[in-house]
């Protein structure tokens, strides 16, 4: 892995903030660079009053960086330009207007929803990239720290829906140029169990379809031998051993409990629970799975293996009493989003191995959906995450035919009439950590588990877990909106972007 002398830190650096985030260094992305820290001459504290930017044009300069000319300010601190033509997301906010107004104060004991931090005009705290200059954790993040970190925290508002589909809204409305809500859909009844992430350019609740959406389908955990011991499914080279699929399991009624961080009675979170019972390899003796999902419209870091994000919804997943083996887990997963969406992971089969140690060393990191990274599916950095897609011979693992499954109906509220065969589909394989229990006492399962507690039956199976999340760039979005519907579209060429991401990539790989 080749360290980078201070000059050339420098000369990326600058390069990148020519036309990056503020507030510090972009944090471990497509080309590289890991995490750096963000600061500022402002110490911004918590519960501020929301005075947030109104938007400006370029050219200007913030914080030392020279914005280029025909790049664009939003409100919130953002700055930046979509590189062509801005998504448009119009259509749901120009004809449902029946639009609620929410919490315009700081957040705070009195409201568990509004602003969190106060704007400091010398940082940016977002900005619009293509999905190939996605720069990695800190960078995109940062804006949701406490402390430095300015934002609107959503009002949220679960709906049950029966035992096995919950929603929960985030919304905001706190001005014309600021108004939308978001969905995540979590049900275990189509088939598998899925969670729809849905933007809508509109605070009403009646919107529909969404403006932008994916699914996460969690279908089934594979065991793979692994060649190489590079932690990864190389097709053409790993062999799968087993299969367990999650289809049509008999998943517990979700439980949902709103809980409170233990060292701060300020900070809440929703936890979503439920757990089913999978025969190993479709016909062998059953283990265990179990499903956490959690939300906050906080960054909070101690409340799950991973931190939990604003307009994100996070997840453990959890295998317990599964039957020892030496081999490789993995979690299978389907991303399913519209057609026209890019679907970019961060590491793939082509990057070179210190690029995604580099990129590895975020806090998580994953791959980006939409053209603008709209949406981020990210996990923690401990797990690997492979593209299996041309696993062909396994009719099972198809991501078409799991998508068609997982019940996407016509005139679906969140997809409109958009149906999987004209969706686009990834299969992922994202490893599992887990440890063999060798002693006598019984494997620790979850809850409401039918499995067998004699502990001779018990020992030496296995316990493993892995996390993420998926998350909604709801200031991205909401910003192409505003764009769009004031018809402001001085935005820098696609060629300048490609410019100075070329001078990036060129000097990190003369290295």
């Amino acid at each position: 892995m080749h360290v980078l002398s201070p000059t050339t830190i420098l000369l990326v650096y600058t390069i990148t903030s020519v036309f990056a985030k503020g507030g510090g260094g972009g944090g471990g992305g497509r080309v590289g660079g890991s995490g750096g820290g963000s600061s500022g001459s402002i110490r911004a504290p918590v519960g501020g009053g929301g005075s947030f930017s109104q938007p400006r044009t370029g050219p200007s300069s913030q914080a030392g960086q020279n914005l280029p000319a025909g790049s664009h300010g939003f409100t919130k601190g953002g700055y930046g330009n979509y590189g062509g033509t801005a998504p448009q997301y119009a259509s749901t906010k120009q004809t449902y207007t029946n639009y609620p107004s929410t919490y315009t104060g700081g957040y705070g004991a009195g409201s568990r929803s509004g602003w969190v931090g106060a704007y400091n005009p010398g940082l940016l705290y977002w900005a619009v990239f293509p999905s190939f200059l996605y720069l990695g954790y800190h960078s995109t993040y940062h804006r949701y720290n406490q402390v430095t970190g300015a934002y609107y925290a959503p009002a949220l508002i679960t709906q049950s829906n029966g035992p096995s589909n919950l929603l929960i809204n985030g919304t905001e409305y706190t001005s014309n140029k600021d108004n939308y809500h978001y969905t995540f859909n979590i049900s275990t009844s189509n088939v598998y169990p899925m969670v729809d992430h849905a933007y809508y350019a509109s605070s009403d609740p009646r919107a529909h379809p969404s403006d932008f959406v994916y699914r996460l389908t969690f279908s089934h955990i594979v065991e793979f031998d692994d060649a190489n011991q590079n932690g990864l499914f190389d097709v053409g080279q790993d062999r799968i051993l087993a299969i367990s699929s999650l289809q049509n399991a008999a998943w517990q009624p979700l439980l949902l409990s709103n809980n409170t961080v233990p060292t701060n009675s300020s900070q809440t979170y929703l936890q979503i629970t439920t757990s089913a019972t999978i025969p190993y390899n479709s016909t062998g003796a059953p283990f265990n799975v179990q499903l956490i999902w959690r939300a906050s419209n906080l960054q909070l870091n101690q409340s799950a293996p991973i931190p939990l994000q604003p307009n994100s919804l996070q997840y453990d997943f959890s295998v317990a009493g599964y039957p020892s083996t030496t081999s490789r887990l993995a979690l299978a997963q389907v991303l399913t989003t519209l057609p026209g969406n890019t679907i970019l992971l961060d590491v793939n089969a082509t990057t070179p191995i210190d690029i995604a140690n580099q990129i590895k060393t975020n806090q998580t990191y994953g791959l980006s959906v939409g053209n603008f990274s709209e949406g981020r599916v990210e996990y923690q950095n401990t797990v690997n995450i492979s593209d299996p897609t041309s696993t062909t011979a396994w009719i099972n693992l198809n991501p078409s035919n799991i998508s068609a499954q997982s019940s996407i109906l016509p005139m679906d509220w969140i997809w409109g009439t958009t149906v999987p065969a004209n969706s686009v589909s990834q299969l992922l394989f994202v490893s599992i950590p887990y440890t063999i229990d060798t002693s006598s006492s019984t494997v620790p399962l979850a809850i409401n588990s039918t499995l067998p507690t004699d502990p001779t039956t018990l020992s030496n199976r296995i316990t493993g877990t892995v996390s993420g999340w998926g998350f909604l760039d709801t200031d991205v979005m909401n910003a192409a909106d505003s764009g769009a519907t004031k018809g402001q579209t001085n935005m820098m060429s696609l060629s300048s972007t490609l410019i100075i991401a070329t001078a990036a990539m060129s000097v990190l790989m003369s290295f």
